[in-house]
């Protein structure tokens, strides 16, 4: 599947070998329904690991976010499947984590697997999410994990 910068609304799924998948929307297709212009990433691998789950979205510039405008609950529907309980929303620990990564991020969804969750997942997540709200997704799966693999 191929996405145009200018793209209304897309959901990419990509997998790496068995172990290691990510999920690319734009909104209006964002999980949650969260509104345009907002790029939401999950990413997870390796089931059951310390760190192996996070989902970030937001978009650059404006206001900061009110997280109590954050969808809440568990997200069934995860990458994570049955491997751990996804649910919306971050943990102070990753919000402070976040805080030195994010720049003019403004995020506007999160979730984190109970188990598989960790500060460098969501460190990670934010950096890919500003190169693609920066430079755009790219078109090619390749050049989206080459992406992942540079942050």
């Amino acid at each position: 599947m191929t996405y145009a910068r200018d793209h209304a609304s897309v959901m990419r799924e990509l997998e790496r070998g068995p172990i290691s998948w990510l999920r690319i929307w734009t909104a209006p297709d964002a999980p949650a329904g969260i509104a345009p212009p907002t790029v939401c990433v999950e990413w997870a691998a390796r089931p059951g690991h310390p760190s192996s789950y996070g989902l970030l979205g937001g978009h650059l510039g404006g206001a900061p976010s009110d997280r109590d405008a954050w969808p809440t609950g568990h997200y069934p529907k995860s990458l994570a499947g049955r491997s751990d309980v996804v649910e919306f929303g971050l943990p102070q620990e990753y919000l402070d984590a976040l805080a030195a990564v994010r720049g003019e991020l403004v995020v506007t969804v999160a979730a984190h697997g109970r188990v598989g969750s960790s500060i460098v997942v969501f460190r990670r997540l934010a950096s890919v999410l500003i190169d693609f709200l920066t430079n755009g997704i790219p078109a090619q799966d390749v050049e989206v994990w080459r992406a992942w693999d540079r942050t």
